[in-house]
C-alpha cells in the first residue's frame, strides 16, 4: 500500500526547501540554516537535499568544512518529449550560481501506484560540450536502421 500521504509531505518539504534556497540567493545556505528557516529536523532536510542534489535542482559546494547548498541557477527556458503516456524527458536551460548556462536532461516517470509523476534522474550538460552531445545523438541516429532490419 502507497501512502500517498508521506509521498505529499516529502514533495511539500522539498518545496519549501527550495523556496528558501531561492530566498538565499548566491549566498546559499548551511544544511542546519535550511533546518532553522524550514522548521524541518536536520535530518530530514538532509535526506531531501540530497535528493535534490541527485536531480540537478540544488547544487552543493564544500567551504572551509561546511556544505553550502544553492538552488540550482534560474531556469530560461524548457522543453518536454513525451516519450510514452507515462514517461517524460524535461529539458532545461538554466544558470549555475556563477552564471555559466547548461542544459539539464530530466527524466520523470508515472508511479502506477499513486499516479503521480516521479524524478527518475538528471543529466547535466555543460554549456562547452552542447555541441558534441548533439553530433553524438545525430551519429547515434543515423545507426538506427541497422538495428531496425
Amino acid at each position: 500500500m502507497v501512502r500517498r500521504d508521506l509521498i505529499r509531505s516529502a514533495y511539500e518539504a522539498r518545496v519549501r526547501i527550495e523556496k528558501e534556497l531561492s530566498k538565499a540567493g548566491r549566498h546559499g545556505l548551511t544544511l542546519i540554516e535550511i533546518a532553522r528557516r524550514t522548521g524541518l529536523s536536520p535530518a530530514t532536510v538532509k535526506r531531501h537535499l540530497e535528493k535534490l542534489v541527485s536531480i540537478g535542482r540544488v547544487d552543493v559546494e564544500f567551504h572551509r568544512g561546511s556544505a553550502i547548498y544553492r538552488i540550482n541557477g534560474r531556469e530560461l527556458y524548457s522543453e518536454t518529449v513525451e516519450l510514452s503516456k507515462d514517461h517524460i524527458l524535461y529539458l532545461d536551460v538554466f544558470l549555475n550560481p556563477w552564471g555559466r548556462p547548461y542544459i539539464r536532461v530530466k527524466e520523470r516517470k508515472k508511479d502506477p501506484y499513486t499516479g503521480e509523476y516521479i524524478d527518475i534522474g538528471a543529466v547535466i550538460i555543460d554549456k562547452d560540450k552542447i555541441e558534441e552531445f548533439i553530433e553524438k545523438i545525430k551519429q547515434l541516429a543515423k545507426n538506427i536502421p541497422k538495428y531496425q532490419q
